[in-house]
Order: C-alpha cells, then sequence, then structure tokens
C-alpha cells in the first residue's frame, strides 16, 4: 500500500535529494537498521529543538516563533512514539 505524501515531503522522498545512505530494504535486518537511522535523525532534531525553547529568554516565549518550536518538539516526540511502536508490536 502506497501512501501519498505532503508537498513537504514529497521533497525529500525524490531520490535526486536522497542524502540518507542507500539500504537494501528487502529485510528485516535491514529495515530496522534504517528506522534506527531515522530515529537518530530525529533525536538530533528533537534534541536541537528542546534546546532552542529550553534557552529562550522568558520574555519571548508568548511569540508565536517559540509556540512554533513547542508545536515542533511535541511532534517529534510523537513521531518518536510512533516509530517505537512499530517495530514494539
Amino acid at each position: 500500500m502506497a501512501c501519498e505524501l505532503s508537498a513537504f515531503m514529497e521533497e525529500f522522498a525524490s531520490p535526486s535529494k536522497a542524502s540518507l545512505p542507500y539500504v537494501k530494504l528487502k529485510t528485516l535486518g535491514n529495515r530496522r537498521k534504517a528506522m534506527r537511522l531515522v530515529v537518530k535523525l530525529l533525536l538530533e532534531i528533537h534534541d536541537a529543538e528542546e534546546a532552542y525553547v529550553t534557552n529562550t529568554p522568558e520574555n519571548l516565549q508568548n511569540s508565536s516563533r517559540f509556540e512554533m518550536a513547542e508545536d515542533r518538539l511535541e511532534r517529534l516526540e510523537e513521531a518518536l512514539e510512533s516509530v517505537e511502536d512499530i517495530y514494539d508490536s
């Protein structure tokens, strides 16, 4: 079953723009390796967003930019939980 990609995701799905190492995904082991790479990248992004939120001065914590960062952080946490559920079930 193929999934529909948003315009944002379509940009990254293009083979010409792929920056991740090519991994043959025919075996479960290789799919798990690829997923570990995805998780590693998500964790790095999460840590950067968390640092931004944590280090934002109090007078800027009501800004739309700060609220968007908090939202991204929450969504990254949800994404990481979802990825964990994929291989735990």
